[in-house]
């Protein structure tokens, strides 16, 4: 089970053998470029990063260069690209890292996380420079992947219930969040310093809107083309070979506009886990193991409406997705 940028699974499972995509956490490539906050650079202007000093973690990197590539910047000759030290420390956000080494003047910009940027943003260090899912990018890269998550062909088959019930959870807290973003306020308060939980409403308000867990032919074809790009696909791959299209119906949102909210009350718990996740990795989604705790945590809460039969449906999914992941 692999949650994060959907591109990096094809690391581990070549040409899709193996594994299948079940949801969408969120809509589009879910790094921004941070720079300095007095380097004299326009937004959008890709040539200001000629001579600068860059990070981006593994995986990212690899989109960094190509958007670099596609507007006529050699990544090789025209930037300085480092690795920062103990940037892969177990627990290290790496955007916020990226942040405080852009504070502390060891790097001019990096290609991170949302949290990453709110972080050089809200200290006065920093400003955005691309945001590509707000179409600063060129050539549509954008599209070069997104955050979702993905589970072997061997689960799925063993286990389809319990994938049914993490797709629900996944789609009520996407769902709750939209209607009512404080949510992820309320829990970051609980669960971090009060710097940092605000930093991540700030965060889930501005990007609720790719919260979304459909995902389109479209999507996975840009997204394969990219990897392809980067040597990670040797040729196009069919959707039903990517998408785990038997769970395509219950991406629709589960509330039906209906009683929204006491909906978000059965919801809390998800939204709960999904903001915390989200800061770990930002928007592009939970740190591996994250799954086994969504499942195990989020599902079958009490609906709004009462109906009995759902709620004690909800238990019983629980009860056995427990049971499946103790295995």
């Amino acid at each position: 089970m692999i949650a994060g940028s959907v591109h990096d699974v094809l690391t581990e499972f070549p040409n899709w053998e193996g594994v299948k995509i079940i949801i969408a956490l969120s809509q589009g490539t879910p790094w921004l470029l941070t720079v300095r906050s007095d380097l004299p650079a326009k937004r959008g202007d890709l040539n200001a990063l000629r001579g600068l000093r860059l990070t981006a973690a593994q995986g990212p990197d690899l989109a960094l260069k190509r958007m670099l590539q596609i507007a006529g910047i050699d990544p090789a000759r025209d930037v300085e690209i480092v690795e920062l030290p103990d940037a892969k420390s177990r627990n290290v956000s790496f955007g916020v890292f990226a942040a405080h080494a852009l504070k502390s003047g060891q790097i001019d910009g990096f290609w991170a996380n949302a949290m990453g940027a709110e972080t050089a943003v809200s200290h006065g260090v920093g400003k955005v420079l691309i945001d590509v899912r707000r179409g600063d990018d060129p050539d549509e890269v954008r599209f070069f992947t997104f955050a979702a998550v993905a589970i072997t062909d061997g689960f799925i088959q063993r286990e389809p219930k319990a994938v049914a019930a993490a797709v629900r959870a996944i789609v009520k807290a996407q769902t709750a969040l939209r209607a009512d973003p404080s949510l992820a306020r309320e829990v970051g308060a609980r669960k971090f310093p009060a710097d940092a939980a605000e930093l991540i409403a700030n965060v889930v308000a501005r990007d609720v809107e790719f919260y979304n867990p459909v995902i389109s032919e479209d999507a996975i074809a840009k997204m394969n083309g990219f990897a392809q790009s980067v040597g990670h696909l040797s040729q196009p791959v069919p959707y039903e070979r990517v998408v785990a299209v038997q769970y395509r119906s219950l991406w629709q949102d589960p509330i039906g506009g209906q009683g929204q909210v006491g909906a978000h009350k059965t919801a809390r718990d998800s939204v709960q886990l999904v903001a915390s996740r989200l800061v770990r990795r930002g928007s592009a989604g939970f740190e591996q193991g994250g799954f086994e705790q969504l499942v195990q945590r989020n599902i079958g809460g009490r609906p709004a409406d009462g109906q009995q039969r759902a709620a004690v449906r909800g238990r019983r999914e629980q009860r056995q997705c427990r049971q499946q992941l103790a295995r």
